[in-house]
């Protein structure tokens, strides 16, 4: 048999009278879905046709509200903030603040035919975490945060279970690495010199990411979720470097 829609599960969760963990009425509400003429003005924006769980999601709700966090955006809207990512071109949209200054966000590229990747954005760091490959999978979880047990991926990023931010930058390939990977990497990494680490998201889990206190971003692959990294100089270094004589 098989399991039911996404959409029917949200259904299910609402008539069910959900409590939360303090055992109080839970009074999410759902967002209007989209129109057919929402859904093609954002498919025209996107440069792609949405898969069809994805669009029958939109379709019948836009989002929920009341939930774990404030609001949860199917859509989104521009993520403004995102200056230390230092590319003011990209379309990173944000669609779930958690009420502390932290959000969920969307971080297109021309790898992705689908809403996602989502990322975690904690704004103590900064850091930056992967959190699901789309949209169905974040609300997947989502749901599994809104019932009991009340354990769900998005709680455990949240909450830095899945990898602890001491080992967060285990996974930052060397400038040398880069060069030697495949022809994605390889070529985006040649465009910087060899002080630049790489992080690659393409085979990320959960929970993975890094710490924006320890390294700043310096670019961004235009078409795979691939970060270019320098670490951040101390003051020390920033004022030795200014009384370095000019070559």
């Amino acid at each position: 048999m098989d399991s039911p829609k996404l959409t029917e599960r949200i259904q299910a969760f609402l008539a069910s009278n959900p409590l939360n963990e303090d055992g109080e009425p839970r009074d999410t509400n759902l967002l209007p879905g989209l129109s057919q003429d929402e859904l093609a003005n954002l498919e025209h924006d996107l440069g792609f046709q949405l898969p069809e769980p994805t669009r029958e999601l939109l379709k019948f709700a836009r989002g929920f509200e009341e939930g774990p966090m404030e609001v949860v955006d199917f859509v989104g809207a521009p993520a403004n903030w995102f200056y230390l990512l230092r590319d003011k071109n990209r379309p990173y949209r944000e669609i779930a603040p958690d009420g502390f200054g932290n959000s969920w966000f969307y971080d297109f590229d021309g790898s992705s035919s689908d809403l996602g990747p989502v990322f975690y954005y904690m704004h103590e760091g900064p850091m930056i975490l992967f959190q699901s490959s789309n949209l169905t999978e974040f609300v997947e979880e989502c749901l599994r945060f809104m019932t009991p047990p009340f354990q769900s991926l998005v709680d455990d990023v949240h909450e830095f279970r899945l990898k602890p931010i001491k080992n967060l930058h285990d996974d930052l390939i060397s400038y040398q690495d880069a060069l030697r990977a495949d022809e994605h990497l390889a070529a985006f990494a040649a465009t910087f010199d060899e002080e630049t680490f790489f992080y690659d998201f393409r085979s990320s889990k959960p929970g993975d990411g890094f710490d924006l206190a320890k390294v700043h971003a310096v670019g961004r692959s235009d078409h795979h979720p691939i970060f270019a990294l320098r670490n951040r100089k101390s003051l020390i270094q920033k004022v030795k470097r200014m009384f370095q004589p000019k070559k």
